[in-house]
């Protein structure tokens, strides 16, 4: 016991130790975005019953969220408000014009059954949806940008959805989401860093590399090298800095500090180097795009479309849900009846029964002694 206590404890220190070494690159990044500005969203839980006493009925809202099952019937209704062009903000406009507003709904132990969309408050028609439950979005809608056309006055977007649950013993989740993304599109990225509607950097994905341009800079690019079709960098080649008409493939010194040596005439710029564009100068446009992706130089080699689009992909996003509790089947047992002999109790059968937990009782003495 002590030699395998041991054994136990060696390796839950070596895994503790692991864990943090295996941590590295880019999962260290932040991912939390900022809230999408001007624009709200909300989820009603609505009854399934109209309440026929009030003129013309609704379906009122429901005060209590009831347990679900498989089978269990649930009304919900998501509200989107945008608001009058007037009062969006600059950025609003900008995102709305150039990446679109992009509504996702998940669900989680329930399944879509139906659905109607309404456009302040007047009927639409109903909405095909993706009787998917537990596998991704259920509904999806892109405003703005190549999507729904919004208009310049105020207007609310409203879906109601009607679902049923998928299994006992399980919450039923509805979350809803609005918000603006960075995508790849054609083996390109465009990236707004600052959720103002323009991009500040473009990814693209050439054939063998990674090239990043950012707008407005001296520093017009850097290039990753990249093994095809992994998608992964090659970090047997160099990365190539392009500042204003050169290049310069980047190294890391023997001594740790970052060179940069011109393609084109082979000199290669060191600290202190003030040849030509000083050394200081290629070394704060580097820095620039490293500060940008958000790791040093060596986890470079974690880059790939998936991590861009996972670290850098979200701009602003507002995300709401409502929980429907687990509920269980309940099934009655059935009624036990107690064996009937047709004798009636003795007085010799009690005596008998006594006798027996006596022998049982010798026996049992016997063997633990034995």
């Amino acid at each position: 016991m002590k030699k395998l206590f041991a054994i136990v404890m060696v390796l839950a220190m070596a895994l503790a130790i692991a864990a943090p070494a295996l941590a590295s690159g880019w999962d260290e990044l932040p991912t939390e975005a900022p809230a999408t500005k001007d624009i709200t969203i909300k989820i009603t839980a609505l009854e399934t019953e109209k309440n026929t006493s009030v003129i013309g009925s609704l379906y009122e809202q429901l005060k209590v969220m009831y347990p679900v099952v498989k089978g269990t019937v649930v009304h919900f209704f998501v509200e989107i408000g945008i608001p009058a062009l007037a009062n969006r903000s600059a950025a609003t406009k900008n995102l709305l014009a150039k990446k679109g507003l992009d509504y996702e709904l998940y669900l989680s132990n329930l399944e879509l059954t139906s659905a109607n969309a309404y456009e302040n408050g007047a009927d639409k028609g109903a909405r095909t949806v993706a009787p998917n439950a537990d596998k991704g979005s259920d509904d999806s809608i892109l405003f703005g940008s190549t999507g729904v056309a919004i208009p310049d006055t105020a207007i609310v977007y409203g879906y109601e959805y009607w679902a049923k649950g998928v299994q006992a013993g399980k919450d039923g989740v509805v979350a809803a989401s609005i918000g603006f993304y960075n995508v790849w599109k054609t083996g390109v990225f465009g990236w707004d860093s600052n959720a103002d509607g323009n991009d500040e950097f473009t990814v693209t994905h050439n054939a063998g590399s990674f090239v990043i341009v950012k707008a407005g800079t001296t520093a017009s690019s850097i290039l990753f090298p990249v093994v095809e079709p992994s998608g992964k960098i090659d970090t047997t080649k160099q990365i190539l800095l392009g500042y204003g008409t050169d290049e310069f493939a980047v190294t890391r010194a023997v001594n740790g500090d970052i060179t940069f040596r011109n393609t084109a005439t082979n000199y290669v710029f060191t600290p202190g180097d003030t040849t030509g564009v000083t050394y200081a100068a290629l070394k704060a446009a580097f820095d620039a795009y490293f500060a940008a992706l958000g790791f040093p130089y060596e986890d470079a080699k974690y880059m790939t479309e998936a991590h861009f689009a996972k670290y850098f992909g979200t701009i602003s996003e507002t995300s709401v849900k409502i929980t429907y509790p687990s509920g269980a089947v309940v099934v009655s047992p059935p009624s036990v009846e107690p064996p009937q002999t047709g004798d009636a109790g003795t007085l010799v059968g009690f005596v008998m029964i006594a006798l027996a937990f006596v022998a049982a009782a010798f026996v049992s003495v016997k063997k633990v002694r034995a």
